[in-house]
């Protein structure tokens, strides 16, 4: 099991290293595109779980056509195999995305419609810019939390979080050496609605190696 831990994250730490600085994933409803995206993931986030070796998505009111209709392309996350439920307006596709392979990874694009629900920059001068759009709930499950773990790793040692124009108080996550709370402690709240985007600056510590 800790073998299997240990190539998860070397290859989660050697796939990151490999994307240029000015990289972002975004998860949302139809994205347009745009210059610095890595991931674009089409519908409407109903909840993200994660595991150590992948992310499963699954959304509400997104049809089959519409999910065989994305393109893939290079540079980003493969889309695995998918389920998808009729149900009205509750119909939904579930499909899983695979960090562990990097020879495997393509690009998910849709054309595209309202701005990405998040946004997370790479870090950059102390700090990781994540972008909000409202409504929105990270609540205290594990999507943003395993996202920023895959993304930055074990060198990020704790984040200030703080919401501009929003609310003043920080929150501190602190990473943990044991691999049954392996993602980033941090508890978000709820965010007010609206309709502009709420921007988190994350500053971070790294450690110095050694």
């Amino acid at each position: 099991m800790l073998k299997k831990l240990i190539f998860v994250f070397i290859s989660i730490i050697f796939f990151s290293s490999c994307i240029e600085s000015n990289v972002s994933i975004l998860i949302g409803n139809d994205f347009s595109g745009t210059a610095d995206v890595t991931y674009v993931i089409s519908g409407k986030s109903e909840y993200i779980s994660s595991d150590l070796t992948s992310l499963r998505y699954q959304f509400l009111a997104i049809d089959e056509e519409s999910l065989r209709n994305i393109t893939d392309r290079n540079n980003a996350l493969v889309l695995k195999n998918y389920t998808y439920e009729e149900g009205g307006d509750t119909s939904k596709v579930s499909f899983s995305i695979d960090f562990s392979s990097p020879e495997e990874i393509e690009k998910l694009t849709s054309p595209g419609g309202a701005a990405p629900l998040l946004s997370i920059g790479r870090p950059e001068n102390g700090k990781i810019t994540v972008k909000l759009r409202s409504p929105f709930s990270a609540g205290t499950d594990e999507k943003t939390k395993s996202l920023l773990k895959a993304l930055y790793g074990d060198n990020i040692l704790s984040f200030r979080i703080t919401i501009p124009g929003f609310i003043t108080s920080t929150s501190i996550g602190e990473l943990t050496e044991d691999p049954s709370s392996a993602l980033l402690k941090l508890t978000f709240g709820q965010l007010i609605d609206s309709e502009e985007d709420i921007i988190w600056i994350l500053d971070y510590t790294q450690s110095t190696g050694g």
